[in-house]
């Protein structure tokens, strides 16, 4: 599996299923409205995590995590794509919004929280400040 970004593009660039799918980010924005406590447990989450390893060799990508449940991935050349996560434990899916569909890309969180990688073994840790760039 390729970096969150790639995996979304070549979905947008390889389908030719244009009929919209069932939209699952209205069910995820339904329980935006989560307690304090909620939003304080996945604090540890809140900001930028970069692309470190990727045995594809990709570019590097940022996922950039919001206190709202809100997801974007941003690419070196200023590309973004806009979606939602659930945490549940170290399970954690983003459902990322294309133009024709949602997808949902399953992750998995280390259990000291330092890394978020997929199933191929791409890994992102989090940054304490981004780059300018």
């Amino acid at each position: 599996m390729r970096p969150i970004f790639l995996f979304c593009l070549a979905l947008l660039v390889g389908c030719n299923d244009t009929q919209s799918g069932s939209n699952s980010i209205p069910a995820i924005a339904a329980g935006q409205g989560e307690s304090t406590a909620a939003a304080h447990r996945d604090e540890w989450l809140h900001g930028t995590w970069e692309l470190t390893y990727d045995p594809d060799k990709s570019p590097t990508d940022w996922l950039i995590f919001a206190a709202d449940s809100s997801v974007e991935v941003e690419t070196e050349d200023g590309r973004v794509i806009s979606g939602r996560y659930v945490l549940d434990g170290s399970s954690l899916t983003l459902t990322m919004s294309l133009s024709f569909r949602d997808i949902s890309i399953p992750l998995q969180v280390s259990s000291d929280r330092s890394q978020i990688s997929n199933e191929s073994g791409a890994y992102y840790t989090k940054l304490v400040e981004r780059p300018a760039g």
